[in-house]
């Protein structure tokens, strides 16, 4: 069963077991890139950087055999926030 749809059903529960009622959604946390890297390895996330084509490139990094870019480090540590109820993060 994939991450995401694990998150799906723990919000399915969540909603049943509040009697159905919609839980107002927190706010979005601005983050660097290097806040949800930091995140990610407290969590221990597995997340390689990976170096850099050349300057001008975004760097890139390795989560198992997905390369992820910045947006991709947001949405796994955002995956990990819902399961915490912590608000989700936005790149700065």
């Amino acid at each position: 069963m994939s991450t995401d749809h694990q998150s799906l059903d723990a919000l399915v529960l969540t909603y049943l077991a509040g009697g159905g009622r919609v839980l107002k959604l927190p706010a979005a946390m601005s983050a660097t890139r290097d806040e949800v890297l930091q995140y990610l390895k407290s969590q221990q996330v597995n997340v390689i950087s990976m170096p850099k084509k050349n300057a001008t490139t975004e760097a890139k990094h390795r989560h198992g055999v997905k390369v992820l870019d910045s947006e991709g480090l947001v949405r796994l540590a955002n995956v990990y926030r819902r399961k915490q109820g912590l608000p989700p993060f936005d790149l700065q």
